[in-house]
Order: C-alpha cells, then sequence, then structure tokens
C-alpha cells in the first residue's frame, strides 16, 4: 500500500498544514462556524481531506455516516430542485445525534442557472447544513455563491511544519534517519512540488532505501550505515622464498 493510502490523515490534526491556515481552521472548528465554507488552493494541499474530516472535527469526532446521493448532480436547475427537494434526506455526511447535516462537494463549479438556484438553498438550509465546497479556481465559483461563504487558501506548508508527520511515519515504520536528513529530503521536495502526495511519495523511497540498505547490511555482517574500515593484506609470516645464488665478486671476473 503506498504512504499516500497507508497515512493518509485520519482527523483534521494528522494533516499538514502551514500555521496560518491552520490558525483559520481552527477558528472555523472550535468557533461553531454556521457560514458556508469555500476551500481553495493548487492541487495536493489537502482540500478534499479537510472537507471530509471538517464534519468528524465540528461534531467532536463523531464517526460520519454517508448518504448516497446522485452520481452527477447540479448539472442543471432540476437537479438542485431534486436534491434539496426534501431537506432531511438531502445531505452527504449526517450524524446520530450530530448538531447539524453536512454537504461536502469537491472540485466544484456551477453554470450560472445553477448557481442562482443553489444561492437560494445555501440561505434557505444555512441553520440546519453546514455547506463546504473546495475548488481549484476560487475565481470561477458564482460571486454570489463566494460572497455567502468564507473562504480559507491553502498555501503549501513548509519543512517545519511537515517535520512531526514524518516523524510518526518513521516511528510507525521503524526507521531512524537524522532530523537533518529528513528536513534536507523536505525542503529539496517542496522546492519542486509542493503537494502532499508527492512528497509522500518522495519519504517512501527515502524510507525504502534505508530499510534496503539495513537488509543488506544485516546479512553481511556489517553495521548500518556505518563507514567500512578498510582491509589491510599482509603476508603470511611463514613464507618462505627462494633466492639466487649469489657469486662471490672475485668468480665472477676470472678469466680463463
Amino acid at each position: 500500500m503506498s504512504f499516500v493510502k497507508k497515512y493518509a490523515p485520519k482527523t483534521l490534526n494528522d494533516v499538514v498544514l502551514e500555521q496560518s491556515v491552520k490558525s483559520k481552521l481552527d477558528s472555523y472548528v472550535r468557533g461553531g462556524n454556521q457560514t458556508p465554507l469555500i476551500l481553495h488552493g493548487t492541487n495536493g494541499l489537502g482540500k478534499t481531506s479537510i472537507a471530509e474530516l471538517l464534519p468528524s472535527a465540528m461534531e467532536g469526532g463523531i464517526v460520519i455516516h454517508p448518504l448516497n446521493g446522485p452520481t452527477d448532480i447540479f448539472n442543471t436547475v432540476d437537479d438542485v430542485i431534486s436534491f434539496f427537494g426534501n431537506k432531511y434526506a438531502f445531505s452527504l455526511s449526517t450524524f446520530s445525534g450530530g448538531n447539524r447535516d453536512y454537504f461536502v462537494l469537491n472540485e466544484v463549479y456551477f453554470t450560472e442557472r445553477v448557481a442562482l438556484k443553489l444561492r437560494d438553498y445555501i440561505e434557505d438550509y444555512e441553520e440546519v447544513v453546514q455547506f463546504i465546497f473546495t475548488t481549484n479556481s476560487y475565481m470561477k465559483i458564482d460571486k454570489g455563491i463566494r460572497d455567502r461563504c468564507i473562504d480559507i487558501e491553502l498555501k503549501p506548508a513548509n519543512a517545519q511544519d511537515w517535520l512531526p508527520r514524518v516523524q510518526q511515519i518513521l516511528q510507525a515504520e521503524n526507521v531512524t534517519i537524522s532530523n537533518s536528513t529528513v528536513m534536507n529530503v523536505i525542503t529539496a521536495q517542496l522546492a519542486i512540488d509542493s503537494s502532499n502526495r508527492q512528497l509522500l511519495n518522495k519519504i517512501e523511497a527515502l524510507i525504502w532505501q534505508y530499510k534496503s540498505k539495513s537488509k543488506v547490511n544485516s546479512i553481511t555482517g556489517i553495521s548500518p550505515f556505518s563507514p567500512v574500515a578498510p582491509i589491510t593484506v599482509t603476508a603470511p609470516i611463514n613464507t618462505v622464498t627462494t633466492v639466487a645464488p649469489v657469486l662471490p665478486f672475485i668468480q665472477l671476473h676470472q678469466t680463463k
């Protein structure tokens, strides 16, 4: 299983966030804010994860029970009317004993006529429904809907934001890597791509590399990640050497 799936956030606290974004989300959750929310930003920053985990966070950790809904919704005005026709059966997420229902819609973009109708439902159901939208293109969302929502722009987290999460992963994988090495890898990857998915792929590759070295070293008997001492070859002590006989100087020059 890839690390992207294996270490997918289970709670809102597991999502690695830039500190200003974290503060805004914490304030939104703690304050029990009922204003609809738009999460926006580039790919891979955790918008979908946050949207899906927010209901549980706002309800104090109650498990979400997804409800069945149409797969392609809000292509026409009739879709909107049909979906919101029964206030007790339209929400995508609801809780047993929860305070509200939660309508979570990812990668939203509405035609003008659909947006006009949706504005009405956002206002009509605001007291009982938490509307949460995500998008990569904030300005493409209808201005009237934007005006009815709070927006939080997700920004790339930095290496220091990521370090605690990576340390948790290392512990779970039973691998020890120095913080300086981890920080160098995280910093280098974030300079290339701010996507959380790509960073987790890089961490997975790093851990695989260290595990592979450990396995090889355990077979050879070499201590993992320790420099190998040079091997010195010496001649055997009892070596017998044959030396050519040396003729006396006078014999070499003797004349016949």
